[in-house]
């Protein structure tokens, strides 16, 4: 779906903008879930990417 592996090292971008570029970390793909409905952005919810990022939060792709 999005070219990445479960078990893979990534990263999660919040956004980028005025030579500013917002780095939220580095974790780990879990694959694609569909979020709670409490997580923000632009959940619809559909299935989103999952990130479990090293300090333990979770990104979801509808988040950044």
């Amino acid at each position: 779906m999005n070219g990445h592996v479960v078990g893979e090292r990534v990263g999660a971008f919040l956004g980028a903008g005025d030579n500013i570029i917002a780095f939220l970390g580095y974790g780990v793909y879990q694959g694609v879930e569909v979020p709670p409905k409490e997580i923000g952005g632009l959940n619809l919810g559909f299935e989103n990417p999952k990130i479990v990022l090293d300090n333990g939060d979770v990104v979801w792709g509808c988040e950044c």
